[in-house]
């Protein structure tokens, strides 16, 4: 069952790649094949043709004269070798292989979409190398032979039509055969090879946006993106209970217009867009064109002592889309133009409702970080989660740990306060007092030196007693 359904799904997948074609590939000035922006490869069959299932209108003609003067170009597969040729009898493509003609029922068409493509037949020689821009038969991630699509004159004066086939291992040099309507293979020295010139710059004449005329609406998005983010700290400074702190934010601003990518249309080369109001924009074309800038915003809030709060500097990035048309000029190195009708979708994005947004209010403390080198430290604010709030702070999400802001002040231009060793200001400086061990260490020797005293003065009034007892004795 897994591999029915398997092969269903190749199959509807090669039946839309096979409606859609794909990319042609033309020579690139360094010698290797690159996808062409104009031109495509569609397959088709001669059933298809016959009953009409396919136009052949943006088919590219051979370039040949005589009976298959309205032939297209065609590629067909024979022996798994790509052989390049030409419609005949209006349903079958014609290949020359070795000495033979062969005519082929399924085979894939040359399509210049819009005419969007400047091709041109330049003179090529055996001893010549390919020019760039010749528009190749095979793929650019073909591993065989290059194959390039070209064209004999005769000695009738009738073009054929013919391949120049270059070897992979040749630089540049190769072989060209063409084939006749008889059916007979010629190998030529000389004829012609397709070749697409690339555009030198575009112009496009823009109208009316479609979605004024419709009705419609542009698709519009919005999304909020912050620009930058900081916090505003007070500590101690000022006296009064409640100050209002600012700070300058700085932020890019940015804003693009994006004209899309239209078919046929090369990326990256200049272009001109006259718009309906008469300005004019210089753009590379499909890139977007971005102006970026600086820009600043002063943010503030009241905060009470040892508090903070987080700021953020939020704007909404609002993106359009609208579908406009055009007039389309091509300018080519020779100075000639192409014009065709265009439409794509215009978008722009640019930032609106830039404004500031606030966490809540919440409590901070100074700590101190000793380094290990001496005479080194550094102070930073930290947090103190007690629940606390003001109804002067909007509430807005849980503030993230913040970090010191020396570019705090308060309201009325004073900066903070000195503080000493340990954090503390000249407000908080204080003497400091004896301890409980200290006073008792105090009463101790006190009442130790009163002892001493009152004993001496207890021992000399017994020595002076006796000695008046003992000439009382002598006396008697």
């Amino acid at each position: 069952m897994a591999q029915r359904w398997l092969m269903f799904l190749m199959l509807v997948l090669a039946t839309l790649v096979r409606a859609g074609g794909q990319h042609a590939s033309v020579k690139s000035k360094y010698g290797q094949l690159v996808t062409s922006s104009t031109l495509t490869w569609k397959s088709v069959n001669t059933f298809d043709i016959k009953s009409n299932a396919v136009q052949l209108e943006d088919a590219v003609p051979s370039g040949t004269s005589g009976a298959s003067k309205d032939s297209v170009v065609c590629r067909a597969e024979h022996h798994g070798t790509v052989v390049t040729g030409r419609t005949i009898s209006g349903a079958y493509c014609a290949i020359g292989f070795v000495n033979k003609v062969y005519k082929k029922e399924k085979f894939d068409i040359l399509v210049n979409e819009d005419k969007a493509a400047k091709l041109e037949w330049t003179p090529y020689g055996k001893f010549l190398a390919v020019p760039e821009g010749a528009v190749a038969g095979v793929d650019m991630n073909s591993n065989r032979d290059h194959l390039f699509i070209g064209r004999h004159l005769s000695n009738q004066g009738e073009y054929l039509s013919g391949a120049i086939q270059v070897p992979l291992s040749s630089y540049s040099f190769g072989s060209m055969v063409a084939f006749d309507d008889s059916g007979r293979v010629l190998e030529v020295s000389r004829g012609d090879v397709m070749v697409e010139v690339e555009p030198k710059r575009y112009e496009l004449l823009l109208k009316e946006k479609t979605d004024t005329g419709s009705g419609l609406k542009p698709k519009v998005t919005r999304q909020d993106i912050v620009l930058a983010k900081s916090s505003l700290f007070r500590f101690d400074e000022g006296k009064d209970r409640e100050a209002r702190l600012q700070k300058v934010l700085s932020y890019d601003y940015e804003k693009s217009e994006y004209y899309g990518q239209i078919p046929g249309m090369i990326r990256a080369l200049p272009a001109t867009i006259k718009l309906s109001n008469g300005q004019i924009h210089s753009i590379l074309w499909g890139l977007p064109e971005k102006s970026k800038q600086t820009e600043t915003l002063m943010v503030g809030h009241a905060l009470r002592h040892q508090t903070a709060v987080d700021v953020s500097v939020v704007g909404v990035l609002i993106t359009e889309e609208h579908s406009y048309s055009a007039d389309l000029t091509t300018v080519f190195p020779d100075g000639s133009r192409q014009h065709r009708h265009v439409s794509g979708v215009l978008q722009r994005r640019y930032l609106n409702n830039i404004r500031p947004e606030y966490s809540r209010v919440y409590r901070i403390k100074d700590s101190i970080i000793v380094s290990a080198k001496p005479d080194e430290f550094t102070s930073r604010a930290t947090p103190v989660d007690e629940g606390y709030s003001t109804s002067w702070g909007p509430p807005q999400s849980q503030p993230q740990s913040p970090h010191f802001n020396s570019e705090s002040q308060t309201s009325d231009g004073s900066r903070p306060k000195p503080r000493d060793l340990y954090g503390n200001s000249e407000s908080q400086q204080a003497v400091v007092a004896p301890t409980s061990a200290s006073s008792k260490l105090g009463d101790k020797t006190f009442l130790a030196t009163n002892l001493l005293i009152l004993s001496m003065t207890l021992f000399f009034t017994v020595v002076t007693v006796i000695k008046a007892r003992n000439k009382n004795t002598q006396f008697k």
